[in-house]
């Protein structure tokens, strides 16, 4: 089952899943607009997403063989990835955006989103105020602008990085 798909141009990109029966992660990369896949990338984690800035940099993420939030960074274009320390305990994340190859932003369950300023070195927490809540997206057009979307009908808006989270009227009845 593949989960998520991201391109870097019309021509390389990749795309994450799990194989169900062997319990392992796939990631697979096309260099020719999708005309073929090769495997690039087996691991034992659980990974959903994943998000590239450029051809070589790039983050996965689930969760790891522990059950906590995972997040693999590659830096050259998927050949290996390299776990990095998301520490959220039994989160599943779903999505991952960096606006350059440093910031970026990953949300899950329980309302989690996580934030980085130095390419997922470290990851601290950010105030969702949707604690019961799935955050199933996240996207930045600024460094500064964002939102993230979740289940039941979540929406919310970022003006200042992700300081402070406001929801957003999704026009969803939530009840």
């Amino acid at each position: 089952t593949l989960f998520g798909v991201d391109f870097v141009d019309n021509q390389r990109g990749w795309a994450v899943g799990f194989d169900f029966d062997n319990e392992i992660s796939i990631v697979l990369r096309t260099t020719n607009g999708g005309s073929t896949w090769s495997p690039q990338s087996i691991n034992d984690a659980g990974l959903v997403n994943l998000f590239f800035v450029n051809a070589t940099r790039g983050w996965a993420v689930g969760v790891d063989s522990g059950g906590n939030g995972g997040i693999l960074r590659t830096d050259n274009g998927g050949a290996s990835w390299t776990p990095q320390n998301s520490g959220v305990e039994d989160t599943l994340l779903k999505s991952v955006f960096f606006i350059n190859t440093d910031k970026g932003w990953a949300v899950g369950e329980n309302g989690i989103i996580l934030h980085t300023t130095n390419g997922g070195e470290t990851w601290t927490s950010q105030e969702s105020n949707t604690i019961a809540e799935w955050l199933n997206g996240v996207y930045f057009t600024t460094p500064t602008e964002g939102w993230a979307v979740g289940a039941p009908g979540i929406l919310l808006r970022t003006a200042d990085g992700g300081v402070t989270w406001t929801p957003q009227n999704s026009e969803i009845d939530n009840s």
